[in-house]
C-alpha cells in the first residue's frame, strides 16, 4: 500500500501474483489509485486520467522503467466511499430464504 501519494494507493507485481513471470516474460505491475483520486476523475476520459497516474506513479517509483504497453482501466464501485452506517459486519436482508450481504461497504 502506498499512503503518501494523493493518486496511487495500491501496487502488485501481477504477473508474479499468477504465475506468469519468466526469462521470457517481463512483470506486468497493476497500480490502483485511491478513493479521493477516483471520485474527482471519474468522469474524465482514460487518455485524460493515464498520464496523471504515470506521472505519480513516476514519483512513487523513480526511474521505472518506460512500460511496453499500458491497460487504464475504471472501476466505478472498486472501493467503499459511504459505507453503511454504524459498520454492522453484515446485513440480514431474509430469513427465508436466507439471504445476508457483507463485504467492505459494512466494515469500514
Amino acid at each position: 500500500y502506498v499512503t503518501e501519494d494523493p493518486c496511487v494507493r495500491f501496487l502488485s507485481v501481477d504477473s508474479r501474483k499468477r504465475g506468469l513471470d519468466g526469462p521470457d516474460v517481463g512483470p506486468a505491475l497493476v497500480v490502483h489509485t485511491g478513493v479521493p483520486f477516483g471520485l474527482k476523475h471519474i468522469d474524465h476520459t482514460l487518455p485524460e486520467v493515464q498520464p496523471i497516474i504515470m506521472q505519480h506513479l513516476e514519483d512513487v517509483l523513480p526511474g521505472l522503467p518506460e512500460p511496453l504497453s499500458i491497460k487504464c482501466q475504471k472501476w466505478r464501485y472498486s472501493q467503499v466511499h459511504k459505507p453503511v452506517s454504524g459498520s454492522p459486519g453484515s446485513l440480514v436482508v431474509s430469513t427465508r430464504p436466507p439471504l445476508v450481504l457483507g463485504g467492505d461497504a459494512f466494515t469500514h
